[in-house]
Order: C-alpha cells, then structure tokens, then sequence
C-alpha cells in the first residue's frame, strides 16, 4: 500500500527526462541551467569508456550514486529519497517507479548497479583541500575603507565522513581578500562549518547536530537549496520527504546551527529544529557602553569579509531560530503543516525611503504555513498557502502529463506586498518571493532520450524591483528551445523574448508625479554544438546574442570554443577554452558556466569588450585521488574608456583524496 501510495506522489515530482533548469533571478541572473552541470556532462560524455564498478543501491547515498557515469544529481537525489520512504528496490524493475527514470535511461545506469545484500561496509572519508589566487595586473586605485586587508589567495578545506549509521563532515574557508591570522582574524579561517548525524530505520530516522539545511513545503517559509527561480518545471520537488539534510556547501548564511531531527511513524512524518547562530548585518546604531549592536539597517548575504567596513558588520546580528513540520499520507493526497520562527537580538531598520516601502522591519518573524497535494497517474495538482505576520502567499503547480513523452506544468503564484521569510526561496521572479504574482506554463516534449523540445511562458506582476524608486513592473516571457543529445554530438538552440513596462516614480519636495517609461523589449539568442571528434576529443562551442530596446538597441555578445582531451592511461584530463566578447552595457551582460573542480563552482561574467581563456588538467588515480590546476587570463576594456583596460589571471589548485 506504501509502495502504491508513493509512486502515484512521485508522478508529481517530475517529467520523463528531467535533464534541463533554468534560473533567472531579478538581480543576479545566472547563466541559464537547462543544460546538464559540467561534472554530469562528464559522466554521461565516459558512458562508453568508464570501466563497470557496481554500486549497491540500496546503501549508496547521493555522492556514491554520482559515480555513475549517465547519472544526474536530480535522478541520484530522487532514488535516494524514494528508498527512504518506500524502503530497499527488490529489483532494478523498481527503479521505473522514481519519478524521471524510464526504460531508455534505466538501460543505461542498469550496469553499474546491483541489487545483492549490502557487504560490510568500512567508512567513506574524503579529504579535500583548494588554493585560489585572482590578481588584476593593471594599476588599482588605492580605495580606503574598501581596500581588501587580506591576501588575494581563496583557501578551503574540507574533510567528510560517511557510513551507513552515521555521517560528519568538517570545513574552513577563507575567501579572497580575507586576513588569515593576525588581530583582524585570530582564529585562522573567516569560515568554519561541521556537522554529525545518524540514520536509522527506527522512529528518529535522522538526527544533525550542528550546521544543516531546511526545506519545508513549496519554499515559502524556508528553503535552503536551490530553487527554480521562475520555472516550475525544473525538478520541482516540493514534497521531498528529506525536509533536513547536513550543510555541505561553502554558503556561509543559508543554512541553520543547531540540532534537527526527522521522525517517522507509519503515515506520519515529523521535523523539528531549533538553531542559533550570528549573522552579518549592516550596522546603523550601536550601544558602546555595552558593546552591543542596537539595529541594522539590512542583513548581509555575501560571506566576504575583506574590508574594514565587512568586517565591522561580520557577525553583527544573533539569530535565533525554531520550526517544525508535520506531514501526513493516505493514498493520493499528502497534507503538511509547516511552523516557523526567528528572532533577532538587533532590530531591522531599513531606511525610510520610497523604495523601502515593502522591507521587513523589526526583530521576529513568525509565520505557518499549509501545503496539499493529490496525484494520480497522469496529473497532479500541489499548493502551499503561507502567512507571516498578517501578509499572506500562495503558490501551486498542476502537472498533466499525456504520455511519457509529453508533460505540462502549469503554476501560479502571489506574495502580498510586504510578506517577508528570510529563507523564503520558492518559483519567483525576485530576488524573494515577495510582492509579485504571475503565471508560468512549460511544455515540453521529449520523443526519445537525449532529444527535447520545450516551450516557456511566464506572465507576471512585481510590485518592487531592483532599480529604485519604481512603483513596480508587469512582463511577459516567451522562451523555445530544442537540444538533441546523442554518444557522438549535443545540439541545443534557445531563443528567449521577454517585454517588459515599468512605472517610475519622480519625487519632488512637495509633490509626485508619475512616469511611465517606455515598453522594454528584450531578445537573446543562443546556440550550442559539441561534437566527439575522436574517442578522445570532445570539442565544444557557443554562441550567445542579446539586445534591449531601452538600451538604444545596443548589442551583447558573446562565443568561445572548448576543447577536452583525455588520456586513458594515466587518466589525464587536458580541457581549454577560449572566449571572446563584445557586450555594450552593463545589463547585458552574460554568464557564462566553466570548467572546475568537484565541489568547485566556477562561473565567470563578460562585460565590455575583450576575451577569456584558461586551461584545466585533471589527473587521477585509482579513483583515490584526484588532482586539479586551472589557470585562466582576462583582458577586458570597459565601454567608455578607451585606453583603460583591465587585466587580471587566476589560478586554483585543489586536491581530493578519498580514504
């Protein structure tokens, strides 16, 4: 009965092939993530060449799963979370119940997998360590205040273990510009970070102590991975039955510090967390006597303490936190409650302008929220109504698909002007799901495997922005991609058009008038092509284009060529890439994903006219150690300055060794 009831909540979860995301943010737009990250690229690119290692797949956990040469982060985390509330696969036949694994994809993983009792088991330990240095060889104007105290080196160390009853994991970082020691830093690193846990199959399922991440409904009152952005589509996975999971990742503000649990009985799921911790806050009013910060004027995000000023404001705010989340299911429908609870020791103030109107101001944040969804075989329908203070947000996706082949989404949201989570991280426009509504639909259709055609449509309202003072904006999206992935090539082309009317907001001394700016028309294009040319050689190009009406129809582009050689023995990996661009404005600029290390995430930002090149070598061995230096070199001239260019090189380094 729990089997059945499960696989009919997973239809939900996810389309046939799940391989393409998308994120598109207000303020800081990443390069779009419908492609495969460069480290799933590399697996499914070794199909053919990697030798069979089996995993077990009733003890693998995600990072063991990824071993897998066609395997994705979205299908490893979604066999693991079906394990977890099903219990042991009895068959590989089983795996065609986890939502996006179908017969095609299924032969291709089937290999490396086994379905034999789990051998004892010794621990997994990972021991990784990575040095990076970024200098600009031009000439730097001396800045004062924000002249980096620390040296131009990044350093991060991080030590993991992992076992079937337990899990730990330890990690320091120091970020560019950060001292190391010294009076600014005694401590060493800027960053420290460790975490314990246990797993069992009794009634506490999982227990972390120390730092660890939350996820609770759709995102509306805590999600502390990665989002969707606008797009419904991409791995939206609202029930996810791992509500807590340990802090892996070098964020230094996502994530909780204390102790959370998970606990199981029968068709009744309960989280619970409690958490306190400092945070970065830029400070407005302090109390010298007792040394005590009184109020904030916003809370920082960044992690970067290399300034006199961010170091002021490092560790400036004590946050206090408790949640919990009760969920229950019974055949098609699954029902969850969802509390949450922060305080602050400082206040929040934000200034008192006309752009401040929607900011959070005081010190607590409580809110609930209530999530529901029903699903069956072919459609699904899923919703999350929260409420913090008296402000209320909703969002829900229904999902219909008409074959394997064939899935719609289709989501609708609204945050009320002024609803505030600080974790809030659901299907928005925004940087926060706040003051904004809209709609999307995604179609997509995907005849066979490594083949999909996929067509966006967003509509949506925003009541603040990002450039101020503005009463708000309303838009529309339209994106169409086609990509073809086969053993030899990858085709991918995407043409993306969004129009877009703001309503500004002049305001004189005594007066206001209003202004409505003129219809902003945005149009990208871009296109893709990698081709084996040998069994060795894998070379890889793009091209991107992009234009705004507003912007006096100045142009954005960009295209660069990559190269991958391997060596079979010793297993080395030569990968360079050469980049050149020419982008007018500051509002064109384009992202662009490049190769790194594993855990490493590396991405660079073209603006002005110039070019870009680095090369990375990968050695390993034995699949005990792996060794990485990447060495890149920048030369940019800034739209307006002439004779003024900027130069700069960097280079990485990073060692794993598993134990």
């Amino acid at each position: 009965m729990i089997r059945i009831l499960t696989i009919s909540i997973c239809c939900l979860i996810g389309s046939c092939h799940l391989l393409y995301c998308q994120v598109e943010d207000e303020l800081f737009f990443f390069e779009s993530l419908e492609e495969l990250t460069e480290e799933e690229a590399e697996r499914i690119e070794e199909l053919f060449s990697t030798e069979i290692r089996l995993v077990h797949i009733n003890s693998a956990n995600i990072a063991l799963l990824m071993e897998i040469p066609a395997m994705t982060t979205a299908f490893a985390e979604a066999i693991v979370a079906f394990r977890d509330t099903v219990g042991q696969y009895l068959s590989v036949y089983e795996l065609l119940s986890v939502p996006g694994i179908g017969k095609q994809y299924l032969k291709m993983i089937a290999p490396w997998l086994t379905f034999a009792p789990v051998p004892e088991r010794r621990i997994s330990q990972a021991f990784s360590f990575r040095v990076a240095e970024k200098a600009i060889l031009s000439t730097i104007e001396d800045k004062g205040s924000r002249t980096p105290l620390g040296s131009p080196h990044k350093v991060v160390f991080r030590y993991k273990a992992d076992h079937p009853g337990w899990f730990a994991g330890v990690k320091a970082e120091k970020d560019a510009g950060e001292p190391f020691g010294g009076p600014y830093r005694p401590e060493g690193f800027d960053f420290y970070s460790a975490y314990a846990g246990i797993r069992t199959s009794g009634l506490v399922r999982q227990l972390i102590l120390g730092d660890y991440r939350v996820s609770l409904g759709h995102g509306l009152l805590c999600n502390q991975s990665f989002s969707a952005g606008s797009d419904a589509s991409f791995l939206y996975q609202p029930h996810d039955q791992r509500t807590i999971r340990p802090h892996t990742s070098m964020d230094e503000y996502l994530f909780f510090r204390g102790v959370a649990a998970r606990l199981h009985y029968k068709p009744v799921r309960l989280t619970l967390f409690a958490s306190a911790k400092k945070i970065d806050g830029n400070i407005t009013e302090y109390d010298s006597v007792n040394q005590k910060v009184i109020a904030v004027s916003s809370i920082q995000k960044t992690g970067i303490h290399s300034t006199a000023m961010e170091i002021e404001d490092r560790r400036a705010v004590g946050e206090y936190s408790a949640g919990a989340s009760l969920k229950f299911q019974n055949k098609h429908l699954l029902a969850g409650i969802n509390l949450l609870s922060i305080c602050y020791d400082a206040e929040i103030r934000p200034s008192p302008t006309f752009a401040n109107r929607y900011k959070f101001r005081g010190n607590k944040i409580t809110g609930a929220s209530v999530d529901l969804a029903w699903n069956s075989r072919r459609a699904g329908i899923s919703g999350e109504v929260a409420m913090t203070g008296h402000l209320p947000a909703m969002n829900s996706v229904i999902v219909l698909k008409a074959n394997d082949n064939t899935s719609v989404w289709l989501s609708s949201r609204y945050y009320a002007p002024g609803y505030f989570s600080p974790y809030s991280n659901s299907i928005s426009r925004g940087s926060n799901p706040t003051s904004e509504s809209g709609v999307n639909l995604v179609v997509a259709y995907s005849p066979s495997y490594g083949t999909l055609y996929r067509v966006k449509s967003d509509i949506y309202r925003m009541l603040t922005t990002s450039s101020a003072p503005v009463t708000g904006c309303s838009g529309r999206i339209l994106m169409a991609e086609a990509s073809r992935s086969t053993r030899k090539f990858k085709i991918l082309a995407r043409a993306y058009c969004e129009t877009r009317s703001e309503m500004k907001v002049i305001l004189p001394v005594n007066e206001f008038t209003q202004e409505i700016n003129p219809v902003i028309n945005s149009f990208n294009l871009r296109g893709e092509m990698g081709v084996f040319l040998t069994e060795a050689l894998y070379v890889r190009s793009r091209i991107d284009y992009r234009v705004k009406s507003n912007l006096e129809n100045r142009e954005g582009w960009l295209m660069f060529a990559d190269a991958d050689y391997r060596f079979r023995r010793p297993s080395v990996r030569i990968t360079f890439r050469q980049a050149l661009y020419r982008i007018e404005h500051y509002d064109l600029r384009i992202y662009s994903r490049e190769h790194d290390a594993l855990w490493a995430y590396s991405m660079s930002m073209q603006y002005g006219t110039g070019m870009r090149s680095y090369v990375m070598l990968t050695y390993k061995h034995k699949n005990k150690l792996q060794f990485w230096v990447k060495a890149g070199f920048t030369n940019m001239l800034k739209p307006g300055e002439m004779h003024q260019k900027t130069i700069s090189r960097d280079v990485s380094i990073q060692m794993n060794i598993m134990l």
